[in-house]
């Protein structure tokens, strides 16, 4: 791409021309050493020539053809932000702007690409990519975004497929156990928490987490125990090339829990009942505050007996509403306590 300054356009009315021509003519000649250098795989050097130019004289062919620089470095974003800012330019000709458009159309598309990585055991698979080949694993390259399968095929192997979701300027990272033919099944069988002993057909063959384990062709019979909690019991069943992932969350015992285990328990019984006898005190003082007002009501009329009478009354509402929260108190403690207790049993 020939560089076609306009030297009209580019001085700047109160800028001296001679300052212009000598930036102009600067420019020009880091232009060509830039060049030189990427033609001979500096780019490192190239892009710097390139920017020194651009601070010189802020033209559009200097900005595309750092792009081009910027691409080859594989930095797809500052080539794709160069050439958008090209052809913003008032100076752009029709040559550099067909020039930054297909460097915008080309640096998105890298951008949305998906670098990918796949692996298979044993290697050697053939591999396909939406039923078009792709080659042999291990194999990376790059995948359009969007949903895509894999296939994989190897002599003495079960074909496989695998679906992956490949996101704009992600990463994939494929592993693949292939399942040799007459083996039967692969098993893998997680638990939380890990470490639990896992039996087959009560046959002990390790421990979880268990990870592509050889099982054969039929229906087998899956137990898995760990210490402190529930035993799992379940039928597997195995086909030929079939690939089993499990996972079993196991219970802790509830049956095993000591008395020292249940303080919290046995603390809000105790005080829910102290709390119902505190109740019953208060409900007793209500009675006998209103059996003296009755009393009083009934033998003395006089404004002393009157006045007494109004603070028996006051004392009886007094005692009684302490005694009605005592007791939805002491219901409350009592029936969380045996609710814990329950749980923890």
């Amino acid at each position: 791409m020939a560089l076609l300054f306009s030297l009209s356009l580019l001085t700047p009315l109160s800028a001296p021309r001679a300052q212009v021509d000598d930036d102009t003519a600067r420019a020009v000649e880091l232009h060509k050493r830039a060049q030189e250098r990427f033609q001979y795989g500096e780019l490192d050097e190239a892009a710097k020539l390139y920017r020194e130019a651009l601070a010189l004289i802020d033209h559009p062919d200097l900005k595309v053809r750092l792009a081009q620089v910027l691409t080859a470095q594989n930095n797809h974003q500052g080539a794709l932000d160069l050439c958008s800012e090209a052809l913003e330019s008032p100076l752009l000709t029709e040559q550099t702007r067909k020039a930054a458009g297909e460097c915008i159309k080309s640096s998105q598309l890298r951008l949305d690409e998906v670098s990918a990585t796949v692996n298979t055991s044993p290697t050697g698979a053939q591999l396909r990519l939406d039923g078009a080949p792709l080659g042999r694993t291990p194999w990376r390259g790059v995948l359009p975004p969007g949903r895509r399968q894999f296939d994989f095929e190897l002599e003495g192997h079960h074909p496989t497929s695998r679906l992956v979701n490949a996101r704009r300027g992600g990463k994939v990272y494929l592993n693949v156990s292939l399942m040799p033919k007459g083996l039967g099944g692969l098993l893998t069988l997680r638990t939380t928490p890990e470490g639990a002993n896992i039996l087959i057909d009560d046959e002990f063959v390790g421990q979880s987490p268990l990870v592509s384990f050889p099982t054969a062709v039929g229906t087998h019979q899956l137990k898995v125990m760990l210490p402190g909690y529930v035993s799992e019991a379940r039928p597997l069943n195995m086909s030929e090339g079939s690939v089993e992932e499990l996972m079993i969350y196991l219970t802790p015992e509830r049956g095993r829990v000591s008395a020292t285990d249940l303080w919290p328990a046995w603390a809000l019984m105790g005080t829910g009942a102290l709390t119902g006898v505190m109740g019953g005190l208060f409900g007793f003082q209500a009675l006998s505050a209103r059996s003296d007002a009755d009393s009083l009501a009934r033998s003395d009329g006089s404004p002393a007996g009157r006045d007494a009478y109004n603070l028996h009354v006051r004392d009886m509402e007094s005692y009684r509403s302490t005694s009605d929260i005592l007791w939805v108190s002491s219901a409350v403690l009592v029936t969380g306590g045996l609710t814990w207790w329950l749980l923890s049993r």
